[in-house]
């Protein structure tokens, strides 16, 4: 049985996002989402994110998760703060709850 891998910080995740071949953190996709990462990794895996539609669209957080490959699933939820996307994977984290995979980067 192989042990599921805890990631310890963002830099990690892109490192290994993108030495398998994985595009989610690229320059360009984070410029044409308009994204930005909010804090660190929570519960080893989670990480809250911010995605924008233009200048005329509100900013929408959500949170992703990586894979054991270091691919990214984002759940397709979101929420009007960072700090309501971080109360509710604390909730997660802390029940040991899955959560829905919606997709995968």
């Amino acid at each position: 049985m192989n042990p599921t891998k805890f990631w310890n910080s963002i830099a990690e995740i892109k490192n290994a996002n993108k030495a398998r071949g994985h595009f989610w953190f690229s320059d360009d996709t984070m410029r044409f989402f308009r994204s930005k990462i909010h804090g660190e990794v929570i519960g080893g895996k989670y990480f809250v994110h911010s995605i924008q539609y233009g200048d005329d669209h509100p900013r929408q957080y959500k949170f992703s998760w990586v894979n054991q490959d270091a691919s990214i699933g984002t759940d397709q939820r979101t929420w009007p703060s960072v700090r309501e996307v971080k109360y509710y994977l604390n909730d997660v984290v802390a029940a040991k709850e899955p959560v829905a995979r919606e997709g995968n980067q």
